[in-house]
């Protein structure tokens, strides 16, 4: 079996020679659903060992587990330390507790029997392996319409007979979110074919109104609307007065308090979901670990101790080292943060500053790119007071060759692993230039990309 290098090596050389194939991403037939992608992607799929990323998600699931048993070995049994350890505002704690559905220390398998360990892994792929960058949890993930690249290029002459020589496979993530929801609908219904309703947050609806399609071409009952539409009639969730089987959740927490009857809609869908009546996918249980300071924790002296070297093995093998820095974070003693802000003044260029609750690399400072005292000053008065410092990761660069060119050029990537209750559930990239600075994502440089596996 073609190792990873060995197949991109091979598609490079092809790509080289043959034309149809340098430019199977941006010819795709303009009546593909994909096709809108194609000029904003990565010009050719990225290529791995199935093996290799399903062990990485064995690992991700493993450590997920470790965070579901952390409030009740280091916080006395309640979630709300946990997230208080993690500098969550009273705003947000308070609609996060609110949206929990699980009882007791741990956010554990919850009631509709559909897997809590869903979300989005973010990966470089280095010369030691796969190292997670962060884990976004529940279900309120982008990245996974991406993949309809996949099956376009398949359909293509030129990748098809190069995808069948070298029985190259991918996996989709809008399958694996189907196949979760129709099993939500048979628990909470009893029917194969549960209506689910995608719910955002007022005034938005894109998101939703593109996945509702691609929900339905995978045999899901899905309507859309926004939380203003959602009301509720004998237990059960209604949208615009329709009764619904399975809610999915595409609003934030960080969208309750804003919305009109916000906290009293969000508590009455834990109730119908609680009640068997409907479903709520995914309630807020997961997200106690979406914090990029919950996986902070898992490197604080303190909660190391309560950890077996099992499990420090396994943390160590897939995450960079990560310290909870800002000043948000109450669990962390003053010396302790003194010393820490020395070490982390000595190690600029082996460093990244991230605010904790933020995405798309927003308030991202990378050490090697900013001078002594511009990092001097992040650490010692930081303009997110939940920041943490993470060891930098240093991805393997992927040679693309540039269609209209011809010339070679590496790229960094960055892996978005899907997971959920069958383990992996799919993969797709994004990635710029390595001649491009500053952070992945946020940028106009950075296109996305697809991954089929040997």
């Amino acid at each position: 079996m073609a190792s990873h290098a060995d197949l991109t090596d091979e598609y490079n050389r092809r790509a080289g020679a043959d034309g149809r194939l340098l430019r199977c991403v941006r010819d795709l037939d303009p009546a593909e659903p994909a096709a809108s992608y194609a000029d904003d992607a990565i010009a050719r799929p990225v290529f791995a060992r199935l093996d290799s990323v399903r062990d990485l998600t064995a690992d991700i699931r493993a450590t997920i587990a470790v965070l579901d048993d952390l409030p009740g070995r280091c916080f006395g049994g309640s979630v709300e330390e946990y997230l208080k350890a993690q500098g969550c505002d009273d705003e947000a704690l308070a609609a996060m507790l609110a949206g929990i559905v699980g009882s007791g220390a741990s956010a554990g398998p919850w009631d509709s029997g559909v897997s809590i360990d869903y979300g989005r892994a973010d990966v470089f792929r280095t010369p030691d392996g796969f190292r997670v960058l962060e884990l976004n949890m529940g279900s309120v993930l982008g990245g996974r319409l991406t993949t309809t690249l996949n099956s376009a290029l398949l359909r293509t002459s030129a990748f098809g007979g190069f995808a069948e020589e070298f029985g190259l496979t991918w996996a989709d993530p809008m399958q694996g979110l189907a196949d979760d929801l129709l099993a939500a609908g048979r628990t909470t219904a009893g029917t194969d074919s549960p209506v689910v309703a995608i719910v955002e947050e007022t005034g938005s609806g894109r998101t939703a109104r593109r996945l509702m399609p691609a929900l339905r071409s995978h045999g899901v009952d899905a309507i859309h609307g926004e939380l203003p539409d959602l009301g509720f009639a004998d237990g059960k969730a209604t949208l615009r007065g329709r009764p619904v089987d399975v809610v999915l959740r595409m609003f934030f927490v960080r969208h309750i308090p804003l919305e009109p009857q916000g906290m009293a809609k969000l508590r009455a869908l834990v109730e119908a979901h609680r009640s068997g009546r409907t479903a709520l996918f995914t309630p807020f249980d997961p997200e106690i670990h979406d914090s990029k300071a919950a996986l902070g924790l898992l490197f604080e002296p303190a909660v190391r101790a309560k950890l077996s070297s099992t499990e420090i093995a396994r943390i160590d093998r897939i995450l960079p080292w990560t310290r909870l820095l800002g000043p948000a974070f109450p669990t962390v003693p003053q010396n302790d943060r003194a010393v820490l802000l020395k070490e982390c003044l000595s190690r600029r260029t082996e460093l990244v500053l991230k605010p904790a609750s933020l995405y798309a690399s927003q308030g991202v400072v990378i050490g090697d790119q900013v001078g002594e005292a511009e990092w001097r000053a992040a650490l010692e008065s930081p303009p997110h007071p939940d920041y943490v410092v993470q060891e930098r990761v240093r991805p393997l660069p992927e040679t693309v060759i540039d269609p209209e060119t011809g010339e070679p050029d590496d790229w960094t990537v960055l892996w978005q692993v899907f997971f959920g209750s069958a383990g992996h559930s799919g993969s797709s990239v994004r990635g710029r230039p390595v001649s491009q600075s500053g952070p992945l994502g946020g940028n106009e440089h950075t296109r996305t990309g697809c991954v089929f596996f040997c």
